[in-house]
């Protein structure tokens, strides 16, 4: 027997695949033949042998119906790769046989089905899983899996199949002819197709970021192997978007606005992905770029599988006349729970948002009010409860915003419509009127704690509200986004930290530290200790970037265990690895390594993964998430900074005289121009507050739009007093400069505080904002206004 038999496989896999059902269909009635009679075959004395010329990804597939059976039958049972060289030979015991083995009854079922064709057939004491090559061997995989691998054709060690399933001779395309195609590649005219370095300095700006969208770039990889196969140039086959004219034979790559292809993308599932071939085209289907890796790969199977070399060395390229194959991604999606249904309602994308959570968009006329409301309906009817109380329609605004938690599976479910009321009136374009479903597992994240949603909390007072701007050793290059809110109870809200670079080299996690010492003390005159430790009531992170969370990263790994120091909640929202695909300079390390960080922490800490519409309460703080980058489809993120996270609190200062008064800030982060037109779209003159941190350190940050929406009267500016004194100044230079020199010398603002020299800490009592008591926290003594890095503009 010329044969090699390759050593017992590993058959444990990083990504796990499972497949659905698929079919090819041929030249008559579309679908396989499927026997009537069903064999009962028992894998208990069974090996497994699978050709080693299968694909990689065919292999994995392979490796999937093990494992899948072995789950399902509790059977351990042998697999293993076998090469055929050529010659037929036979095997004595029971088997499953994947694909060209070269035994007996592998080239027995393999011999009718022509050029193009697969089967499941048991002959003899073998159960048979093959295709006329690699790809189609995949696609009677996808069948066996879909049909065979589950609780009700699995008893105890025995498989019920159908003796027979086939599906042979099914006709072909030829891709090129005379060096000619007829086939076009299409994908949205939402894809990014031009490398943009420049990006962020561009107004008006241009579509898309940095370099290209991953559509874009398997659509040229594929185009590429599709030309290596058949000899000709790349250019042989055209690209165009989906607006534009169909035409008879086209290759459509992810998700798309053409009529035919949405109907046979509403098929799958959020976590499937597929490759139709019918009537001339060519369907890469999936919902989202995750899902659409797998419908790549797929296709790359096809390309490898159906290429031919002739005697004369050159090579030819069929497509399959009609082929359907569906196969699902196996990770950790929440995706079993009811989804909207009404009249004129459409699912128009998913998305990865990170954490392990999946966000469904739909739209339509159906997206609306009453749509929304059933649905909770619906879904309280399927045992969600709803987490805290409901934020309807805000400030006025028709927006809509809900947190469900299932126990029973442990999916908590975010969901929110959104009509996007003043795009019209904002000049915004780019947004969607829809309903959001954002759906996690707290395998993940954790759900708020009950204490944290009550609007009507009590605090004991001991000081008036404070907001600290920590300064940066900027000659050391040394930058970010760090401030402290003292609350009246004592506790703190820190917000971001900076990238940690210092005079003594990475040291302002000490200095953070110091603060908040300097500031407890100030408070209780004493140190802090472990029965009355600094108490971290929430710390926000902005967005993954070095100068906003490597100071946090230090700060927990030195501090975390200290016994004078606690922390509950991490308010953050991290985006996925494909939402970042084409964004310029993303960074993961928090999201990737969030249980480490929980575990520097004595007792660890809650991480609340936030959502746009959700309201936290703190002591005296009402803290409200304004936008997530949740809200940045149907466009991508273009620039990491778009994922930004936009808080806005809200501090009630308090006398024993029962007297009130209130101050609002909003906290742009680094929040760039598509998160400022989602602000702008969604909450239009509601952005009114009276302070506002500046985006982007003056940088490529927000429009001049959102800002005077905004309105402030302080203005928190986290840079060097040297950009107020320098590029502000200059109104007719880069775009963004023009918005600082508005918001510097254009508004009517009161007081901006530059995050230099002093680490500047304004108290707020129920007279308002002390204006001229500013003090450094260190060292507790008021500063004077120098007109570089805290600046009296009350005139």
């Amino acid at each position: 027997m010329k044969r090699i038999l390759c050593l017992l496989l590993v058959l444990t896999m990083l990504l796990s695949a499972t497949v659905l059902f698929a079919s090819c269909s041929g030249k008559s009635t579309g679908e396989p033949t499927v026997s009537k009679k069903t064999v009962g075959f028992d894998v208990a004395e069974c090996g497994i042998y699978f050709d080693a010329n299968l694909s990689v990804a065919a292999k994995q597939k392979a490796t999937d119906v093990v494992n899948a059976i072995r789950d399902l039958t509790k059977v351990n049972i042998r697999a293993q790769q076998v090469l055929n060289e050529g010659e037929e030979s036979e095997l004595e015991e029971a088997a499953i046989l994947i694909g060209d083995t070269g035994f007996k009854e592998s080239n027995k079922v393999l011999k009718g089905l022509g050029d193009y064709g697969w089967a499941i057939r048991v002959v003899n004491d073998k159960l048979v899983i093959a295709g006329t090559n690699p790809f189609f061997t995949r696609v009677a995989l996808a069948y066996f899996t879909a049909q065979y691998m589950n609780a009700d054709a699995v008893k105890g060690s025995v498989i019920t199949v159908n003796k027979k399933v086939e599906m042979k001779k099914i006709g072909s395309v030829a891709v090129v002819e005379n060096d000619e195609s007829p086939y076009s590649f299409v994908y949205s005219h939402l894809t990014d197709t031009v490398n943009n370095p420049n990006y962020g300095s561009k107004d008006p700006e241009t579509q898309g970021g940095a370099k290209t969208d991953y559509i874009f770039d398997i659509s040229v990889e594929l185009r590429t192997m599709i030309a290596n196969a058949t000899g000709v140039k790349a250019g042989t086959f055209a690209t165009k978007l989906d607006t534009a004219e169909e035409g008879d034979y086209e290759i459509l790559v992810g998700n798309m606005d053409r009529e035919e292809y949405k109907a046979e993308l509403n098929k799958l599932a959020a976590n499937e992905y597929g490759v139709l071939i019918k009537d001339g085209k060519v369907m890469l289907l999936a919902w989202n770029d995750v899902a659409l890796a797998g419908a790549y790969d797929l296709f790359k199977d096809l390309i490898t599988a159906c290429t031919v070399e002739g005697e004369d060395g050159s090579s030819t390229l069929t497509f399959p006349a009609n082929c359907s194959v569906v196969e699902k991604i196996s990770n950790d999606w929440a995706i079993d729970f009811p989804k909207p249904e009404a009249a004129d309602l459409y699912l128009d994308g998913t998305a990865d948002v990170g954490d392990n959570s999946i966000e469904y968009i739909y739209a339509g006329s159906g997206a609306n009010e009453t749509t929304y409301l059933a649905y909770c309906e619906e879904l309280e009817a399927d045992g969600f409860v709803m987490v805290g109380d409901e934020n309807s329609k805000p400030l006025g605004t028709d927006n809509i915003f809900r947190y469900y938690y299932k126990e029973e599976t442990g999916t908590a479910l975010y969901v929110y419509y959104s009509p996007y009321q003043y795009a019209a009136a904002q000049g915004v374009k780019d947004t969607l009127a829809s309903i959001r479903v954002v759906a996690s597992s707290t395998e993940y994240v954790d759900l708020p704690d009950e204490s944290i949603l009550n609007p009507n909390r009590t605090w004991t007072k001991v000081t008036e509200s404070m907001v600290t701007s920590l300064t940066h050793d900027y000659d050391m290059g040394s930058w970010g986004i760090a401030y402290i809110m003292t609350l009246e109870d004592g506790s703190f809200i820190v917000f971001d930290g900076g990238i940690g670079r210092g005079a003594n080299n990475c040291d302002n996690h000490v200095r953070l530290w110091n603060v908040l010492n300097s500031l407890y003390k100030k408070v209780f005159g004493t140190d802090p200790t472990a029965a009355k430790p600094i108490h971290v009531r929430a710390w926000t992170l902005s967005h993954e970037h070095a100068d906003h969370m490597n100071v946090l990263q230090s700060f927990l790994k030195t501090y975390g265990k200290n016994p004078a120091f606690r922390f509950d909640n991490f308010l953050f929202n991290a985006t996925s690895d494909s939402e970042c695909y084409n964004c310029s300079n993303p960074e993961f390390s928090m999201r990737r390594n969030i249980v480490s960080y929980k575990q520097y922490v004595t007792g660890g800490f809650n991480y609340l993964k936030v959502h746009t519409g959700q309201k936290f309460y703190f002591a005296n703080c009402e803290m409200d998430i304004m936008g997530t980058h949740e809200d940045t489809y149907p466009k991508r993120l273009e620039y990491f900074n778009n994922s930004t996270t936009t808080f806005k609190t809200i501090l009630t200062s308090t006398d024993n005289a029962g007297n009130k008064t209130t101050t609002d800030c909003i906290w742009l982060g680094d929040l760039e121009r598509i998160g400022s037109r989602r602000l702008r779209a969604m909450w239009g003159e509601n952005m009114k507050a009276d302070q506002v941190q500046v985006a982007h350190h003056g940088f490529n940050g927000c429009e001049e739009k959102l800002y005077d929406l905004i309105l402030p009267d302080i203005v928190w500016y986290p840079y060097a007093k040297s950009h107020y004194t320098g590029s502000a100044n200059w109104a007719n230079s880069s775009w963004s400069n023009q918005v600082d020199h508005h918001i510097c010398h254009e508004m009517d603002v009161k007081l901006i505080v530059m995050s230099d020299v002093y680490d500047y800490t304004l108290v707020f009592t129920t007279a308002g904002p002390q204006y001229d008591a500013i003090f450094d926290a260190n060292d507790g003594q008021v500063k004077p206004f120098d007109n570089a890095s805290l600046v009296d503009k009350r005139g």
